[in-house]
């Protein structure tokens, strides 16, 4: 019996992972659609806003609490500035302005970061594989936007706001592992979402003209939009911290090294993206970094 238990945590696990491999990586190609009409902060503001009401639904309907507690505010506010507002912006302007597979693996260096990060506020050191693959990461990025660099003279807008992007979204996972909390993981997420989203929402309304956009919209940049809210930033998150229950966060990490290779492949079908030899090789370096970073960590079992 203990052995089918744990065969089906596999499984279950196993499956998780998958789903978010899937959903995540397609939300990048359709993200781009949807920016192909809709401003990033009127995107990034409805999907983020609707879809943690979704999240907050799914809590409700767990018997999670709601409720936020007030010494939880300060560090939460400051963890959704980054983790949500800085990174769902950013990575919105940078998918806008350079081809999504592309974005997509600079985004997903966020573990990369997280180690560098770790370093100053968590007080720990890289080992000797989470040191070469920063190294390997950084050729990586390097082999992506070097052409481009080297014709222009400068960094490529669109690969900085990405990489700026990422060290958002490590910089509010560092700071969701400094602070201590009172409520529950999903709780926490949803409020995070919510309060990260409402500045986004609140300036689409000044720099965007939010209801003309979405009337004028097509069938498919509001069926993208939809997918975001329903799918990218609430299915898939009430995954992600399914996939921590089953296993530790540390394992459900190695989880996303999927997405970048769904989302480049996904963005050559939807988008028509051309996948060059050089992103195929700054894929293959990222990948392999990503999990020198994590995969020692997640070796060790709940």
């Amino acid at each position: 019996m203990r052995a089918l238990a744990q065969n089906s945590r596999r499984l279950a696990g196993l499956g998780f992972a998958l789903l978010l491999a899937l959903l995540w990586g397609l939300q990048w190609p359709l993200m781009k659609v949807a920016l192909n009409e809709l401003g990033p902060w009127t995107f990034r503001g409805l999907s983020l806003s609707m879809g943690a009401l979704v999240l907050m639904a799914i809590a409700a309907l767990g018997n999670q609490p709601l409720r936020l507690p007030r010494r939880d505010i300060r560090p939460l506010l400051l963890v959704a500035i980054f983790a949500t507002t800085g990174w769902q912006l950013m990575s919105a302007y940078g998918v806008s302005l350079m081809p999504p597979g592309r974005a997509v693996i600079l985004g997903f260096t966020m573990p990369l970061w997280v180690v560098v990060l770790s370093g100053f506020l968590l007080k720990e050191r890289p080992t000797i594989a989470q040191a070469l693959g920063l190294l390997l990461g950084l050729i990586g990025m390097g082999i992506l936007v070097g052409p481009e660099a080297l014709e222009l003279g400068t960094a490529p807008l669109g690969p900085s706001i990405m990489l700026v992007a990422a060290a958002c979204w490590a910089t509010g996972v560092v700071l969701v592992q400094f602070f201590s909390w009172s409520i529950p993981t999903i709780t926490l997420a949803s409020w995070q979402l919510l309060l990260g989203s409402l500045p986004i929402l609140g300036c689409s309304f000044i720099l965007e003209s939010v209801a003309q956009d979405v009337i004028n919209a097509s069938a498919a940049a509001l069926a993208a939009t939809a997918f975001a809210i329903f799918i990218a930033n609430s299915v898939c998150i009430y995954a992600w911290f399914r996939f921590i229950q089953l296993f530790s966060p540390q394992v459900a990490a190695i989880s996303i090294l999927l997405v970048p290779v769904v989302g480049v492949l996904a963005s050559a079908l939807i988008v028509g993206d051309q996948i060059e030899a050089r992103d195929l090789v700054a894929l293959a370096f990222v990948v392999v970094s990503l999990g020198l970073v994590t995969l020692k960590r997640a070796a060790t079992p709940d």
